[in-house]
């Protein structure tokens, strides 16, 4: 998603770097300028048909945001230092260096890597996230507890976190979700046991309270759970082992 949003943005960037053959700016600017516009008018149309389906808002979370800016910022510090090294080796030499098109190229890549960190990678995210909610939906819908279980619990998702680290160990990121089979509200508790391939219990969280309308599910949430991120980067709780099995025990009142 974030490599096919930036493409038509990178076409616009190259439209800035001279060329041999004489073209005007229009004529560079064109094919990128006319790719930029269809794209975003496509990923502001999924936008808000996230915003509509699943109540996913627009714009990442305050914590996420300010976890971006300071990504951005240190972009923006390299990109500053290469700018004013290629100045000073560039300087009196208008053809190794033009101040008007490297500082305008400077302003649309961080541009460039604002978009992708505010706007098409968060979009990724809520597809992905997206994906496993119809998944609980189909699940939870047709479930039919064997026995006659007034509370389920049910594991959704239990993948890795991608972290763009290289090789570095990343946790596996749950998501497990309740159901109450009851034909009245009810406020409800899970306690968790996480088990790995070899049933060894790895993990046991208990949920923080959760009301629940008749048939309705909802995420677990537990004291694991960052209620500040925004939402499709909520989870049940982390692991370091992916979960294979697990138990449950619930209470209700």
């Amino acid at each position: 998603m974030s490599a096919l949003g930036i493409s038509p943005f990178l076409l616009l960037v190259v439209g800035f770097i001279p060329t041999k053959k004489p073209k005007t700016i229009r004529q560079k600017m064109a094919p990128g300028a006319i790719s930029f516009v269809l794209v975003m008018a496509i990923t502001l149309a999924l936008q808000l048909y996230y915003r509509y389906m699943y109540d996913f808002p627009i714009f990442p979370s305050a914590q996420d945001s300010r976890v971006n800016l300071f990504i951005l910022c240190f972009i923006g510090v390299i990109l500053l230092f290469v700018g004013i090294v290629t100045h000073f080796i560039g300087r009196g030499n208008p053809h190794l260096h033009n101040p008007i098109v490297a500082n305008t190229v400077l302003f649309m890549i961080i541009f460039l890597f604002s978009l992708l960190f505010f706007w098409f990678y968060p979009l990724g995210q809520k597809w992905e996230y997206a994906q496993i909610l119809n998944r609980a939906k189909q699940v939870l819908t047709k479930y039919d507890p064997q026995t006659n279980q007034e509370i389920t619990v049910h594991l959704l998702y239990s993948g890795r976190i991608s972290s763009g680290r290289g090789s570095s160990p990343n946790p596996y990121r749950n998501l497990f979700m309740v159901k109450n089979h009851l034909d009245r509200p009810v406020q409800a508790q899970v306690m968790i046991t996480a088990k790995n391939q070899q049933n060894e219990e790895i993990e046991v969280h208990e949920s923080s309270v959760i009301p629940l309308q008749p048939g309705e599910y909802r995420m677990v949430i537990t004291d694991e759970t960052d209620l500040n991120r925004s939402v499709w980067n909520r989870w049940t709780f982390e692991t370091w082992d992916r979960i294979a099995d697990y138990s449950y025990q619930y209470r209700y009142w």
